[in-house]
């Protein structure tokens, strides 16, 4: 790795020192972008071990979420960079079950119960969001 890239990540690390990966909340949003930059960076200069540790907690995260859950955009997202960094460290059964649950994610519509916004309809076309209502 280059002195470029090290100073980097170098950089990356210091933006998210004040809270470790392991203390970030649901609400932490710029936190967890912060995070998942830095697990992107991880990616591009081969540090797959750093990247999976911290793709996993914010898979978690995201995975739980109210706002975001199994099936959002996001979620599939690092769930597809956690996967591809099982794949540069030779995981493969590992990376073979995030496959399953990306394709069985995929499947799920992003449910929100109608009560969790106050808006109305008209106020919903302005959000970029896909909700089914059964």
């Amino acid at each position: 790795m280059g002195r470029f890239s090290s100073d980097l990540i170098k950089v990356g690390e210091d933006a998210v020192e004040s809270v470790p990966v392991t203390s970030l909340k649901h609400h932490s949003e710029s936190q967890i972008r912060d995070y998942s930059a830095l697990a992107s960076l991880y990616l591009y200069y081969g540090l797959p071990v750093r990247a999976e540790y911290t793709l996993r907690q914010i898979v978690k995260l995201r995975t739980e979420s109210v706002n975001f859950g199994p099936g959002h955009a996001e979620t599939l997202m690092h769930l597809k960079l956690l996967r591809k960094s099982l794949k540069m460290q030779h995981k493969y059964k590992s990376a073979s079950a995030i496959t399953k649950r990306i394709t069985r994610a995929g499947e799920l519509p992003w449910l929100i119960p109608f009560s969790f916004y106050k808006e109305t309809l008209p106020q919903w076309i302005c959000y970029d969001v896909c909700v089914f209502f059964y």
